[in-house]
């Protein structure tokens, strides 16, 4: 196998890049942006990236204590499970955007790919969150799908952050919720799920509320003066027991639900 020399004082810079010690080389691994800020000049830098972005990819540069050594270009193939996933989340009535820190060229390519209507690129990771914001102030509750490093400040804005199994642990911990497997199709599965205990937990408020109103009064002998009605105190603690075992009862429905 190869002998690789050790990399020390290692540091990952969110929406940005790597850096390491390399044999006493400072090495610089990042966006064409990030590469400017790290000492590299931005005429030299747009030349290595310009054939690169023509090809709808990402450029990502290598950088020598600060000189340009190597320009990579990389494109993201979709999850086989993803034009799925999103077909699920359009049946369910929501509306799917993308949001990417790489160039707008690979990202709407594979945004025409998924039939996702809108996709933005060249999003830092505060950038994703502030969007978020945006959509919140203009109404729109927010779920986040994410699954890197760059997601983790967007999974912790929006109203349900949703992170995948194989996420980055910076991801699992940001989000709301993390799903045990890494397959996007879950996350429909989810908001089935979540629809669904959500009915099932108004439907036992409103049996509850009905229940106790009617039982209350007649267990405390209000209905006595009127009707002349009245149980027995040990029926109404019966009663009581009873009322919780039937929300209960009620709430393992959900164990029959058909997710699909």
């Amino acid at each position: 196998g190869l002998n690789l020399p050790l990399a020390t004082d290692f540091q990952a810079q969110p929406g940005r890049g790597v850096s390491a010690t390399v044999k006493g080389v400072t090495v610089h691994i990042g966006s064409p942006t990030a590469a400017v800020e790290w000492g590299a000049k931005a005429a030299v830098v747009d030349e290595l990236v310009a054939t690169i972005v023509e090809q709808s990819q990402s450029p990502v540069l290598v950088l020598f204590d600060g000189e340009p050594v190597a320009a990579l270009g990389l494109f993201d193939a979709p999850r086989p499970e993803s034009a799925a996933a999103l077909q699920d989340l359009a049946r369910l009535g929501l509306k799917s955007l993308l949001l990417s820190g790489d160039h707008q060229g690979p990202v709407d390519v594979l945004a025409r790919e998924l039939t996702i209507p809108q996709a933005l690129g060249r999003l830092s990771p505060t950038d994703k969150a502030t969007h978020i914001k945006g959509m919140q102030a203009a109404g729109s509750r927010v779920a986040m799908v994410g699954d890197g490093i760059n997601d983790a400040p967007a999974l912790a804005t929006a109203d349900v952050g949703i992170a995948l199994g194989g996420g980055a642990d910076v991801a699992l911990e940001a989000a709301d919720c993390a799903l045990l497997v890494d397959d996007p199709r879950r996350v429909a599965t989810l908001i089935q799920l979540a629809r669904r205990t959500r009915r099932v937990i108004r439907a036992n408020l409103f049996w509850a509320f009905l229940y106790n109103t009617l039982g209350i009064p007649l267990a405390a002998g209000l209905m006595v003066p009127i009707w002349g009605w009245s149980i027995p105190s040990s029926w109404a603690a019966a009663a009581m027991a009873a009322s919780s075992i039937s929300v209960v009862a009620s709430s393992l429905r959900l164990r029959r639900v058909n997710l699909g």
